[in-house]
């Protein structure tokens, strides 16, 4: 198998979790609630469930998840549109780059 494969398969396997000094610092930043949610395997956002079976065939997705607990459509609002703003000219209008 390759190492891309065997990463990905670690990756599906594995909840995310946080080490007990980042839990402390999320905390003492005003995080708490959002910390605790991750662990009961609720979106730190909205607050819905999520299963990493979600995340299939989403390797960019499912590395986001094993870090900060986002289920896909929170992963979307937060990095998709802004992306999609970085890519507006002055007048607001969107920029696509022609490869």
């Amino acid at each position: 198998m390759s190492n891309n494969l065997h990463r990905a398969i670690k990756l599906y396997k594995e909840e995310p979790k946080m080490n007990e000094g980042t839990k402390n610092i999320l905390k003492q930043a005003g995080f708490g609630e959002q910390v605790d949610r991750v662990n009961a395997g609720l979106c730190p956002l909205c607050r819905k469930p999520v299963n990493i079976s979600d995340f299939e065939g989403d390797i960019e997705g499912l590395k986001e998840f094993r870090i900060s607990g986002m289920c896909k459509d929170c992963q979307f609002e937060a990095f998709e549109k802004k992306e999609i703003e970085e890519n507006k000219d002055v007048t607001g209008n969107e920029q696509f780059e022609v490869k």
